[in-house]
């Protein structure tokens, strides 16, 4: 399946709510709206660190492909059902623009 190049062009932001900490290589994040608790592995902690606002999808891509010398096609389907279902449970918001640092 080919994704939609408006997918790879948006800028996913940490929902501010949330509250993390990294941990053991990964990362632990808490919802405070519902007390949820989620744990992401290396890969995914290292995406949600990128998620300030500021980095395209596909430039998280680009740097997963490169750091973890895997395949892009892989890779592509990989990030973007992450950050899906990091959007459905609102754990970040996804962006046309890139977002000023606060």
């Amino acid at each position: 399946m080919k994704t939609p190049p408006a997918l790879l062009a948006l800028f996913p932001a940490k929902n501010r709510s949330v509250r993390w900490v990294k941990n053991g290589g990964g990362a632990t994040l808490l919802d405070p709206r519902n007390g949820r608790y989620y744990r992401l592995n290396a890969l995914g902690a290292y995406l949600w660190d990128r998620c300030d606002g500021s980095v395209r999808t596909n430039d998280m891509l680009s740097a997963i492909v490169k750091d973890y010398k895997t395949r892009s096609v892989r890779a592509q389907g990989d990030i973007l059902d992450f950050l899906h279902i990091l959007r459905r449970k609102g754990m970040i918001n996804l962006h046309r623009s890139k977002l000023l640092p606060q």
